[in-house]
């Protein structure tokens, strides 16, 4: 086995650059033990999974059955919890200013009144939508109290007209709605962002990392090391360096889908044997775009910043959060150049969707651009930056004076 290793530059340099990773505190701590980390502070955020008790107030100045009937509506909510009383809109306002309240309900006088005599009525409905969650949250529940109100008011009426239960629900609701909920029907965010941040973040490390890879030979003086290990081949060279790191990240990926997603819940619909090579594939397609930029630049320090900026916007153009067709076409060919975000795609159609294989190719195929693109560069740099420097048949290298 020592002589298979022995033989071979590639193997040689994957093994030297193991060796040179354990000897860098920084680097295997970026590598393996900030990514547990957030992924465990991320889920521990969120492992209510769904927002509850958002405090609500209620400006009841009708104080009828109807009125109550509503009150008892809101509190019977999952999400919503009456903290609080108000006795006007001013109040409302008020108290959202403090943070005391993120919604309330105005009820407005002569409501059951109103509603007996066949006029309008109207439930004026206050809410936080400085916070899109807790809008849209307060929106749904309010929505959903205001039409089960409504139907018992109309079938009551109904039914003192003479018509049964039954008869009076069909006009009370004639176009029932069955609303089904895919992929994440309780809206559970434990579901939905830990995954996407924690992959967001293994990018933005690989690629930080990568850029580091093939100058940090320049600066610390060991290029011709390296060479030498490789026998003078810039291949040796590349793969070497390149499965040592691509193994390393893709552990730490694997530990994230089967350890922590398990531990904290976060269900994976589809196989693993699909999940595990695809990860897999989009660490090498974000180290291969580092390593590139790597033999093209000297400067780690610039190249670093060159890594944090090109990957800082990768989640907000993912498309997760806010579609990408209705972003600008700038945004949106930006995220193309992005292997996040083709990976973001199949991952969910993976753990999400339960999709089949066969979905994956156009996220496969993008990503291997990114991989052999790269490949393709970083050789070629990589050449060009080796001219000054002779390889003796010995496999010595030897700079030209």
């Amino acid at each position: 086995m020592s002589q298979f290793f022995s033989n071979s530059p590639t193997l040689r340099v994957m093994c030297r650059e193991f060796g040179r990773i354990a000897e860098r505190k920084a680097v295997y701590t970026l590598m393996i033990i900030i990514p547990l980390i957030v992924f465990f502070l991320v889920s521990y955020i969120y492992q209510d999974r769904v927002v509850l008790d958002i405090p609500i107030g209620v400006c009841d100045l009708d104080n009828s059955e109807l009125s109550r009937t509503i009150v008892r509506s809101i509190e019977s909510t999952r999400s919503l919890e009456i903290s609080g009383i108000v006795s006007s809109v001013d109040d409302i306002k008020n108290e959202m200013r403090k943070g005391a309240i993120q919604g309330a309900f105005y009820i407005p006088e002569d409501l059951e009144r109103n509603i007996k005599s066949g006029k309008p009525a109207t439930i004026v409905i206050y809410k936080n939508t400085a916070n899109l969650i807790i809008g849209n949250l307060i929106l749904k529940d309010a929505a959903t109290i205001s039409q089960t109100v409504s139907a018992g008011v109309l079938m009551r009426r109904l039914q003192a007209s003479g018509l049964s239960p039954d008869q009076a629900l069909v006009l009370a609701n004639p176009i029932r709605i069955d609303s089904y909920s895919l992929f994440n029907p309780g809206y559970n965010y434990a579901n939905f962002l830990p995954p996407a941040i924690v992959m967001v973040l293994l990018q933005m490390l690989i690629m930080i990392l990568a850029v580091v890879v093939i100058n940090g030979e320049i600066t610390d003086g060991t290029l011709a090391d390296l060479f030498h290990t490789a026998n003078g081949k810039v291949s040796a060279v590349l793969w070497g360096k390149t499965l040592a790191h691509v193994a390393i990240h893709s552990a730490t990926g694997l530990g994230v889908l089967v350890m922590l997603f398990p531990l904290f819940g976060i269900p994976i619909h589809g196989s693993m044997f699909l999940a595990i090579p695809f990860m897999i594939y989009f660490v090498a397609a974000s180290f291969l775009p580092g390593l590139a930029i790597s033999c093209l630049f000297s400067n780690k320090f610039f190249v670093t910043d060159i890594a944090a900026f090109y990957n800082s916007p990768a989640f907000l153009f993912s498309g997760y959060t806010f579609p990408l067709w209705a972003m600008p076409a700038f945004h949106n060919f930006y995220a193309q150049l992005l292997p996040f975000t083709h990976f973001l795609n199949g991952f969910l159609k993976i753990y999400q969707y339960n999709a089949p294989a066969g979905s994956l190719l156009p996220e496969v195929g993008a990503l291997s651009i990114f991989v052999f693109a790269s490949l393709i560069a970083a050789a070629v740099l990589l050449k060009y930056r080796i001219k000054p420097m002779a390889i003796a048949p010995s496999g010595t290298p030897e700079v030209k004076s």
